[in-house]
């Protein structure tokens, strides 16, 4: 957890990638004769959270983590944090457990069961 935490923020301070990982989609400007290939962000949250920037995120599967997401966001009134969620049972959980984090967080720890 500790390792794909500091990748996942060091990828965030690479400028061009950050800029590619923000986005919902990416597509590169191929060069003449070659196929258009694009990268599609698997972060269903990217541009759907309102207060939450997400600058890198990396999401995966492996028979001994299960789901997993690492990700690097700015939330309002929190700054810049960083996310490592692994041994999710399903992929929609990634999402769902990030959500609940981050509402937990503006709840100023109140929230009993998130």
């Amino acid at each position: 957890t500790w390792e794909m935490s500091r990748i996942v923020r060091e990828t965030s301070r690479v400028k061009v990638l950050s800029q590619i990982m923000a986005k919902k989609l990416h597509r590169v400007k191929p060069m003449k004769g070659y196929i258009k290939p694009f990268y599609r962000n698997t972060n269903p949250l990217v541009g759907k959270f309102p207060g939450v920037h997400f600058i890198a995120t990396k999401t995966g599967y492996n028979h001994a983590a299960g789901y997993s997401i690492a990700a690097v966001a700015k939330v309002r009134g929190f700054g810049e944090l960083t996310f490592v969620l692994l041994g999710c049972k399903r992929k929609a959980d990634r999402p769902k457990d990030i959500k609940k984090i981050i509402r937990w967080l503006r709840s100023g720890g109140r929230q009993k069961n998130i």
